[in-house]
Formats: C-alpha cells, structure tokens, sequence
C-alpha cells in the first residue's frame, strides 16, 4: 500500500514538475518575442534619430545661407515670384512638352 501511495506521489511530483517547467519556457519564448519586438523598435526610433538629425543639419545650413543675399533673391524669384523693380518678366505660351 505504501509502495503504491509513494509510487502516485511521485507521479504526481514528476507531473508536476513538467507543468512547472513547461510554463517556464512558455514565459521564456514569450519574453524573448517581446524583447526582439523592442529592439525592432529601438531600431527604428534610431534610424528617425539619425534622419531627423540630417534634416535638421540641412535646415540649419539654410538658415546659415539666410544671411546671403543671393540666397534671399532667389527665394524671393522661386517662392514667392517677386520681380526686381523695372525687371519686365516674359511667360512662354507655348504648350509644354
């Protein structure tokens, strides 16, 4: 009788232990999806940092240029299409190709 009742515990024990360590490595896997998930993320978040940061560099170069009179000539031509006093403008009316 012993035999039998010592013989169910450590079934019991062993089933027991198997559903411990299933439920571990369940957690494992779901943690290591997770983590490849935010270095996903990490990773994109860099590659925007790095864009932004040239987008910025270049806008500053702009606003260096800012001070040029070219410069601010020419956006005053292409932008805003202002004329320089006594300038006549001629348009093509042709059809375009």
């Amino acid at each position: 009788m012993k035999r039998k009742k010592k013989r169910r515990n450590s079934v019991i024990l062993v089933l027991l232990l198997l559903a411990v360590a299933g439920t571990f490595a369940v957690r494992l896997v779901q943690l290591q999806i997770g983590i490849r998930e935010q270095e996903q993320k990490l990773s994109n978040l860099q590659a925007a940092y790095v864009q932004q940061q040239q987008d910025n560099d270049a806008l500053r170069k702009k606003l260096d240029n800012a001070d040029e009179a070219q410069y601010i000539e020419r956006i005053a031509r292409d932008s805003l299409g202002l004329i320089k006093p006594g300038e006549k403008v001629y348009v093509d009316a042709s059809p375009g190709d």
